[in-house]
C-alpha cells in the first residue's frame, strides 16, 4: 500500500492504460492484522476498483494470464518476483531488498527499485514511453534463470540460502 495514492492519481489520469492489482489472498487480512490499514481503508480501495473502468482488481485463482498480459509488474516483496522476472518484462520494485538471497539480488539487476513516489512516476513515464535501459540487465537474468531450468531450481535455491546465511 505504499504507493496506493499515487498510483491511483496516476492511473486517474491515465486512462487510456489499464492498471491491473493483484493482491495476494491473504494481503487484506495481512494488512489489517498488522494494523496497516482500516476496514475503511479496504473499502475505499475496492470502491476505486469499481469505480473507474480501467481499474481491474484481479481476485480470482489462476495469475498466469494475468502475468503474461502485463505490460510490466509493480511489486513489493512477493512470491511472484522469480516468475515476474522469469517472464522478462520490467518490474518496478517497491520493496525492501534486504531480504534478498544473492540469487534474489541477481535477478534484482534487470530491476527498477524505487523509494518514493516521484521516482515510480518517473519509472512508470520512461517504461511506457519506450525507454528501458535495464534491458539489457533483464534479459540477462532472464538466461540465468532459464539457464537453470536444466538443473534442480529448488536445489539451487536452497544452496543460494544457506550460502548467504553462512556469511551473515
Amino acid at each position: 500500500f505504499n504507493f496506493w495514492e499515487t498510483l491511483k492519481a496516476y492511473f486517474e489520469e491515465h486512462t487510456d492504460i489499464d492498471f491491473v492489482c493483484r493482491p495476494h489472498p491473504l494481503m487484506f487480512r495481512n494488512f489489517l492484522s498488522c494494523h496497516l490499514i482500516t476496514e475503511e481503508e479496504i473499502d475505499d480501495f475496492k470502491k476505486a476498483f469499481a469505480e473507474n473502468d480501467n481499474f481491474i482488481l484481479d481476485e480470482g485463482g489462476d495469475y498466469e494470464k494475468t502475468l503474461m498480459e502485463a505490460d510490466l509488474y509493480i511489486a513489493d516483496y512477493s512470491g511472484l518476483l522469480v516468475e515476474e522476472a522469469y517472464i522478462g518484462k520490467p518490474i518496478i520494485y517497491g520493496g525492501s531488498i534486504r531480504h534478498f538471497t544473492s540469487f534474489s539480488k541477481k535477478l534484482n539487476r534487470g530491476m527498477y527499485n524505487v523509494e518514493k513516489p516521484e521516482e515510480l512516476i518517473k519509472v512508470l513515464n520512461q517504461l511506457l514511453s519506450g525507454n528501458d535501459p535495464k534491458y539489457e540487465d533483464r534479459m540477462a537474468a532472464v538466461k540465468m534463470l532459464k539457464q537453470n531450468g536444466d538443473s534442480n531450481i529448488g536445489e539451487e535455491i536452497v544452496a543460494e540460502i544457506v550460502k548467504d546465511y553462512r556469511n551473515c
